[in-house]
């Protein structure tokens, strides 16, 4: 399993740079891999700040054209939730409780963004 949710690294960024023709998306992805103070600002703002994953660039920057395949390898794995479960074995012998917080919150930039695993749990039936 990959993240798509966690803000893409500066090196993604690098390698998404090599799949636009757009020369002025291309340099400003660039920009944002460069440790100049400049390039970590542009990169803080936009994608930090705004709360951008890997769909929100893509989204933002619609003459990208990455391969699937490329992201898949590009971006970090899920790593793994830890919930503690809420309810006692004497009282519940066939089932358990997780108390969790779902999250859920606007960006800046209008996007509604979801916590993978708590958005995944709501889903379910009690």
């Amino acid at each position: 399993y990959i993240d798509i949710t966690h803000p893409p690294h500066t090196h993604v960024l690098g390698e998404l740079a090599e799949y636009t023709d757009n020369l002025a998306d291309k340099e400003f992805l660039e920009k944002m891999t460069h440790a100049t103070d400049e390039g970590k600002k542009l990169y803080q703002d936009w994608v930090h700040n705004d709360h951008r994953n890997i769909l929100a660039v893509l989204e933002d920057i619609p003459s990208l054209k990455p391969p699937i395949d490329h992201i898949c390898e590009l971006l970090p794995r899920l790593q793994p939730r830890f919930y503690s479960i809420s309810s006692s074995p004497k009282i519940h012998p066939n089932s358990i409780h997780v108390t969790a917080v779902l999250v859920r919150y606007t960006t800046h930039t209008n996007r509604l963004t979801k916590g993978v695993c708590t958005s995944w749990l709501a889903t379910k039936k009690p």
